[in-house]
């Protein structure tokens, strides 16, 4: 998970303009890490208070947690700048999808 996290962190920062993380190893290993804290410990519990929402919209509610995450991490570490919602969508959109393309590679391998 912190892998996935990392390389969508990173994507992100490259081809989205309005993110900003530090790309120096130190700082961007605990952006990766808090992130990945975040999704461990906050996320479930997010998730569980929003299981009506999640089932009523089929399971995008699921994307509006995971920006949530993504904000909440704006929020609590100043390194990281997401400038804008349409931006937050972007970066949800590229970290969901790198989880997805590690997890379906790590249950082929």
């Amino acid at each position: 998970m912190l892998l996935a996290n990392a390389a969508g962190l990173y994507l992100a920062t490259i081809f989205i303009s309005g993110m900003t993380v530090p790309l120096d190893f130190k700082n961007f290993a605990l952006v990766a890490g808090a992130l990945t804290l975040i999704n461990l410990f906050l996320r479930p519990i997010v998730k569980l208070m929003l299981i009506p929402v999640i089932i009523l919209t089929l399971g995008l509610g699921s994307f509006i947690v995971n920006a949530f995450m993504l904000y909440f991490l704006d929020f609590l570490l100043p390194a990281v700048t997401i400038e804008g919602f349409v931006t937050l969508l972007y970066v949800t959109l590229i970290l969901s999808i790198s989880n997805l393309v590690i997890r379906i590679f790590g249950k082929i391998l």
